[in-house]
C-alpha cells in the first residue's frame, strides 16, 4: 500500500555531551523607520532584538539586497536615501549564537529629488499670446507641486506673479496687451526643490486681434506604434479682409499635415488637420510655424505625442497538449503574458467545444505581467480507447489581433502507470465524485518541496495540503473537504513553487 511521505522538521540531535541545541528564534522589530513612513536625506535604520542566548549579528537590506551587517548592539545603521527614491522595503534579519534567524521589514516611501520641468507653451519667443494664457510645462518625477513665476524683467527681482500649484499648467488672467513677459517654473516636494527651469519669453497680442487660433498645443497623448491619430487646428478670421496662412510642414516624419496654405474669408473659420503616426516607443514633439500674410505674423504651434506598443498577448507555446483520461477529468494551465505598454483586457475566453471549461474567463494583465488560466476537460463517454481531439480557446480582448486562438489538443492515455521513478505524475483522485474525503496519489521524479493547492471554479484558492519536502517516489494524501460546499474543484501539484500537474474533482454532499 502506498504510504504518505511526511517531512520531519526540527529533529533534535544530541552531541557527545548529550546537550540539546538551541532552537528558539530571536525576536526582532524595527524601531525606526516605521511602516509607511515617508523619508528623505540621511536616516537611521534601528531595530530592537531579544534572544535567550544572545544575538550574533543583524543584517540590514533594501528590497532583499544586503547593505550592512551589524554585530554590536545597539543594532542601527545610517543610510543616505539619495539613491533610493520611491517605495522600498527595508529589512533586518537577526542571527542568534546558534544560527537561528528572524526577519522584520517595513515599507517606506523615499522622496526623490525632482528635476526642473520643461516649459511647453507658450513656446520661447512666442508672440501674439492671449492676455489670458494657459501656461503648460512637463511633469517632473518626484514632484508634488510647482512654483511658477512671471516677470516683466529677466532678473525676476520683483516677479509679477508667483504661484504654487500641484498641476502642470496654470491659467493666467488679465495680462497687459502688447507686453513682453518672462516665465519660469521649478519643481518641489516635501523634501526637495529643483532649480528653476529655462526662462521663456512671450509677447501678448495687440489690442486689435484680427484672428483667433483655437489652441497652441496639440497633444496627441499615447498612440499605438504605426497607428495614426488625427487632430485639427481652427483659425477664425475676425477681420473684414481675407487672410492667407502658409503652414510650414512639421520637422519630423511622425507628424504631418493635410495642407500647406489656408485662405480664410472675412469672419469665417479655416481648419487644417494634423496627423501623428509614431514609429517607435518614444516621446515626440515638434513645432508647426504659421505665417499669417496680412501682417507677416508668425505663429508657432507645438505638437507632441507618445508612441506606445498596443497590448500584446503571448503564450509560452501556441499549442497546449493535455494527456490523460477525459472520462475521469483532466486539466492543465497556461500563462498569458502582456508584452505591450497598455493593460491587456480579456473580456471573454470561449471554448470551441462544450467538454472543455476555461477559467477565469475575463482578466486584466498589466504591461510585462502575466497570469495563469486553467483548462479542464471532462467527457461522459468514449467510443474507443484511443481518443485525440483538436480544440481551441478563443480570446476576445483589446489586442489588435482579437479574436485569436490557442490550440488545445486532448490525447486519451488509457494505460497511465505510476511505476517510472523518473516521471512527475498526478493521478485522478478517488473516489470521484466524493463526499467529504478523497485520496490523491502522485509521483515525484526527485526530492523537492511539494504541496497541493485546491481552487474553486472561480479560481479562488480554498485549501493547501502537505507543504513539505518529499523524497522521489509515490505518495498518497487524503483531502478532507468537510468545510467546502458541493461543486467542481481543481487540484494542482506544485514542486519548488512551480505548477507541474492539475486535475478536476467533484464534491457531492
Amino acid at each position: 500500500m502506498l504510504q504518505i511521505v511526511k517531512n520531519v522538521v526540527g529533529e533534535q540531535n544530541t552531541g557527545g555531551g548529550g546537550s540539546v541545541s538551541d532552537t528558539v528564534k530571536p525576536s526582532i522589530n524595527f524601531i525606526q523607520p516605521l511602516n509607511n513612513d515617508s523619508l528623505w536625506g540621511t536616516i537611521t535604520l534601528k531595530v530592537n532584538t531579544i534572544d535567550n542566548i544572545g544575538i550574533q549579528k543583524v543584517v540590514f537590506d533594501i528590497d532583499g539586497n544586503s547593505i550592512n551587517i551589524d554585530s554590536i548592539a545597539p543594532y542601527e545603521f545610517n543610510l543616505s536615501t539619495e539613491n533610493y527614491p520611491g517605495t522600498h522595503t527595508f529589512g533586518a534579519k537577526a542571527y542568534d549564537l546558534s544560527g537561528n534567524t528572524s526577519y522584520s521589514k517595513v515599507t517606506v516611501y523615499v522622496f526623490g529629488r525632482p528635476s526642473p520641468p520643461i516649459l511647453l507653451t507658450p513656446v520661447n519667443n512666442d508672440t501674439n499670446v492671449s492676455i489670458n494664457p494657459k501656461l503648460i510645462w512637463s511633469n517632473s518625477d518626484w514632484a508634488t507641486e510647482y512654483i511658477i513665476e512671471i516677470s516683466t524683467t529677466l532678473d525676476f527681482i520683483n516677479p509679477l506673479i508667483s504661484k504654487t500649484t500641484p498641476y502642470t499648467n496654470e491659467q493666467i488672467n488679465a495680462l497687459s496687451y502688447n507686453q513682453e513677459y518672462y516665465w519660469r517654473v521649478k519643481s518641489k516636494n516635501k523634501a526637495y526643490s529643483s532649480n528653476f527651469s529655462e526662462i521663456f519669453k512671450f509677447k501678448t497680442q495687440k489690442l486689435t486681434q484680427f484672428y483667433k487660433i483655437n489652441k497652441k498645443l496639440v497633444d496627441f497623448g499615447k498612440v499605438f506604434i504605426n497607428h495614426t491619430k488625427m487632430d485639427s487646428l481652427v483659425i477664425e478670421n475676425l477681420n473684414n479682409d481675407s487672410i492667407t496662412i502658409n503652414i510650414i510642414p512639421p520637422g519630423i516624419p511622425q507628424f504631418s499635415i493635410n495642407q500647406t496654405k489656408l485662405r480664410i474669408p472675412p469672419y469665417f473659420k479655416g481648419k487644417f488637420e494634423i496627423f501623428f503616426t509614431p514609429s517607435n516607443k518614444s516621446n515626440y514633439s515638434t513645432k508647426i510655424p504659421l505665417i499669417i500674410q496680412t501682417e507677416t505674423i508668425i505663429e508657432t504651434i507645438m505638437v507632441t505625442g507618445i508612441g506606445i506598443r498596443p497590448p500584446k498577448k503571448t503564450f509560452p507555446t501556441q499549442k497546449i497538449i493535455i494527456v490523460g483520461n477525459p472520462i475521469s477529468g483532466i486539466s492543465d494551465s497556461v500563462y498569458i503574458k502582456n508584452d505591450g505598454d497598455e493593460n491587456l483586457i480579456i473580456n471573454d475566453i470561449q471554448s470551441s467545444t462544450n467538454f472543455i471549461q476555461i477559467f477565469p474567463k475575463n482578466l486584466v494583465i498589466e504591461p510585462q505581467d502575466s497570469q495563469y488560466i486553467y483548462i479542464s476537460v471532462h467527457l461522459d463517454s468514449l467510443n474507443s480507447n484511443s481518443f485525440t481531439s483538436t480544440n481551441y480557446a478563443i480570446f476576445i480582448d483589446n489586442t489588435t489581433t482579437s479574436p485569436d486562438t490557442l490550440e488545445i489538443i486532448i490525447n486519451n492515455q488509457t494505460n497511465v502507470t505510476i511505476e517510472s521513478p523518473n516521471n512527475y505524475i498526478l493521478l485522478q483522485n478517488y473516489p470521484n465524485p466524493f463526499n467529504s474525503e478523497t485520496t490523491i496519489i502522485f509521483n515525484l521524479a526527485e526530492k523537492s518541496h511539494t504541496y497541493i493547492k485546491i481552487f474553486d471554479i472561480l479560481g479562488k484558492e480554498v485549501s493547501m495540503i502537505n507543504n513539505n519536502i518529499l523524497d522521489a517516489g509515490t505518495h498518497t494524501l487524503k483531502f478532507n473537504a468537510e468545510n467546502l460546499a458541493s461543486g467542481i474543484y481543481y487540484y494542482f501539484l506544485y514542486t519548488n513553487d512551480k505548477i507541474l500537474k492539475s486535475n478536476k474533482m467533484i464534491l457531492m454532499k
